[in-house]
């Protein structure tokens, strides 16, 4: 453990704050939690994908400030300094062994900077396949010799392949203007080329398969993976021991320099593919197991002997801890599963068949499948301190899908009174129409909750351009575009500090709750005709306040409280009505108008 230390004074004004997914867009955010630790607490700390990274790693910094012990906020500034050597993040990427040449094949494929493939990119990928290639040639001979006595059919077999690829050869160089004799023989000779591509690819899904659905684990042997790599700033950031992870309970609980518990509350978004549905970390975990081999290589081996020590062996396999208990790593490789790209994580649940407790497989993958940016985290009707939420998003463009000019590189939130735009994209080929299809049923209750008025207002972005390689799947970020970020992100937390009207969130967040109260109490016509809880409460009213409900009990309660419900529902509805008082909240402002639902609690 680090020995105690001084440092700066600790704020006294609290934030909560949640972070958005986007894998190496993550670089932004060590520099703008920096900036803003400057003048708030952490009190609240969630986010999903690479911002359950960035959240765990906030939290725990925050921990180890508050409590005097570690690097606390200082492990951030390290965490800049390595991420901005060169190929450092992408080194942290370690593919499984089965899934090596499969790793190179997607790295070439995203030009290591997601830059469209170069003709030599090109080649490079032929020859990956050229052993196929050499096995297809192989097969044909093999073929033809086992035809024996009928070996009439080689010819006839290979003038059915001259003539199916010459016709489609023909097609295909109208279109591009070459071809003749010469191309269409050369087409011919090649003809296994073709398949190639579809026998490794068919290869390649089986070994995904049988990888966990992915390319990288997150942790190695060699203790520099990922996930190894920020175990290591996590515990360092905390003042813990390798071998004492810290968990979601010690962030809660454990007290901080003033003898207070350090009050800090992290929650991250994780997708169980199983149950087809979002879950939240660590709360939803409860009643889930693992066996060792589900979790071997994708966490590391410290967390692994902490789980067993902590959890209950039951049915060959270990009950995880109680969620306090859980480790914050564990609770962020939950929410990093991004797909094909990381291995899904293995738990085991029990279901029972036939009256007998059976564990079976639960797969969890990406936080960010479900909800990439949860900006409802930590919602109150009335807040006591601002929420931030950290996002990302491209350059404004224009009709012609040009960067506009004069754009700056950080978005800011609109002006309470500004009406709000859907931000436009322009949606080229094929590929855009599939990406934005993509893009709405993976995001569209994350951008239309960031609208609304008292959501919308506490939203900064870092805004990203693709075309120069920034954020994204882009691996292999250059120390440049890296540095970029980080100034990027430093830029964020600054428009922040100095540009945050808590007096207008508060009562903006304030009229948008009471709107919603007074719809639901007093109905949509209110107060010109009886609505809502009014009118349907009077249809009730009479058989409620006397009791008149029989032998029957609701959810345990009995006719005496029945009754007092009836008459304090009764108070309340009146109460709203006096609202006319001085001209009720419904109004005209601000826009758009939400609505109140009763949701489940992800």
């Amino acid at each position: 453990m680090t020995a105690e230390r001084e440092g700066p004074a600790i704020p006294t004004e609290e934030c909560d704050i949640v972070m958005k997914g986007g894998i190496t867009s993550g670089v932004v955010y060590p520099s703008a939690v920096l900036r803003l630790s400057g003048r708030y607490r952490f009190r609240n700390v969630g986010g999903a994908s690479v911002g359950a990274i960035a959240a765990a790693v906030t939290a725990a910094a925050e921990f180890g400030r508050l409590r005097g012990e570690g690097t606390g906020l200082g492990e951030l500034e390290a965490l800049n300094r390595e991420m901005a050597e060169e190929g450092f993040v992408l080194s942290l990427f370690k593919p499984r062994p089965a899934a090596r040449g499969l790793y190179s094949v997607y790295l070439s494929a995203i030009g290591r900077r997601g830059v469209p493939l170069t003709a030599m990119a090109v080649v490079r990928q032929a020859l990956w396949v050229l052993p196929v290639l050499l096995l297809w040639w192989a097969t044909l001979v093999v073929a033809a010799a086992s035809l024996g006595s009928r070996w009439w059919l080689v010819p006839a077999l290979i003038a059915g392949w001259v003539a199916v690829i010459s016709v489609a050869f023909w097609a295909v160089s109208r279109r591009i203007g070459w071809g003749g004799p010469v191309g269409s023989v050369l087409l011919v000779l090649a003809w296994p080329l073709l398949l190639a591509p579809a026998s490794l690819g068919a290869s390649g899904w089986r070994d995904l398969s049988a990888n966990g659905f992915g390319l990288v684990s997150g942790s190695a042997p060699s203790g520099d993976a990922l996930c190894d790599w920020l175990h290591r700033h996590i515990q360092a950031a905390a003042g813990l021991p390798n071998d004492r992870p810290l968990t979601f309970g010690m962030l809660r609980n454990e007290p901080a320099s003033d003898g207070k518990p350090a009050g800090i509350n992290l929650q991250m978004m994780t997708t169980n593919l199983s149950t087809s549905r979002p879950m939240r970390v660590p709360t939803d975990l409860a009643g889930y197991g693992f066996a060792r081999e589900d979790l071997d290589g994708v966490v590391p081996d410290p967390v692994i002997r902490w789980l067993e020590a902590h959890g209950t062996a039951r049915d060959g396999q270990t009950q995880l801890p109680v969620p306090d208990d859980l480790p914050v790593l564990l609770g962020f490789r939950l929410s990093l599963s991004f797909p094909l790209l990381f291995t899904a994580v293995r738990l085991r649940a029990p279901v029972l068949e036939a009256g007998t407790s059976t564990p079976v497989i639960h797969w969890f993958s990406d936080g960010g499948i479900a909800s990439n940016f949860p900006v409802h985290f930590f919602d109150a009707w009335v807040p006591s301190r601002p929420t931030f939420a950290l996002s990302f998003a491209p350059f404004p463009v224009g009709p012609e899908g040009r960067l506009l000019p004069d754009e700056s590189d950080v978005g800011l939130p609109p002006k309470p009174d500004d009406p709000v735009l859907p931000r436009w994209v322009r949606v080229d080929g094929m590929g855009g129409f599939v990406a934005q299809i993509l893009e709405v049923m993976q995001n569209w209750r994350d951008t239309l909750q960031s609208e609304i008025p008292g959501f919308r207002d506490r939203v900064y972005e870092a805004r990203l351009d693709k075309w120069a390689g920034e954020g994204g799947l882009n691996l292999g970020m250059d120390v440049e575009t890296v540095r970029r970020l980080q100034a990027r992100g430093d830029r964020v937390g600054a428009a922040i500090v100095g540009g945050f009207d808590w007096d207008q969130h508060f009562f903006t967040r304030f009229v948008v709750t009471m709107q919603q109260l007074e719809l639901g109490l007093l109905g949509a016509e209110a107060p010109r005709e009886p609505g809502g809880v009014q009118a349907a409460f009077s249809l009730r009213r009479d058989r409620f306040s006397a009791g008149d409900l029989g032998a029957r009990e609701l959810f345990g309660r009995d006719a005496t409280w029945i009754r007092a419900a009836g008459d304090a529902t009764r108070d309340l509805v009146a109460a709203a009505n006096r609202w006319a008082d001085f001209g009720r909240f419904v109004g005209d402002a601000p826009r758009p108008r939400p609505v109140m639902r009763i949701i489940p609690d992800v």
